[in-house]
């Protein structure tokens, strides 16, 4: 994780908490938990389906492999997501007009 990556701020969040609360391991362990949890296939192929439906057509995956990237700087992290996302959608049959 580099300083730019937002699991970093929520783990920075969590461990100041439990230090001002007295959480216990288990309470700071759940709440980093939470917070770095990556959102679910179905929630990224929803979204680009939603991207679709509003005009953004073909940019629609990367928008969202963007979004939804490890690092959203890193292209190979956002090219392989967006592979991954193509093939989901191919997978269970949500392929878009132009074939993407």
């Amino acid at each position: 994780m580099d300083a730019n990556d937002p699991r970093q701020a929520a783990i920075e969040r969590a461990v100041k908490a439990a230090a001002l609360r007295q959480l216990t391991v288990a309470e700071a362990v759940a709440a980093v938990t939470s917070a770095t949890a990556v959102p679910s296939r179905e929630t990224m192929l929803a979204e680009v389906f939603r991207l679709e439906q509003e005009g953004r057509g073909s940019s629609a995956v990367m928008l969202v492999a963007r979004k939804y990237a490890s690092d959203p700087t890193n292209p190979i992290a956002v090219d392989s997501l967006a592979r991954k996302i193509r093939r989901w959608r191919k997978k269970n049959g949500h392929v878009s007009a132009r074939g993407i």
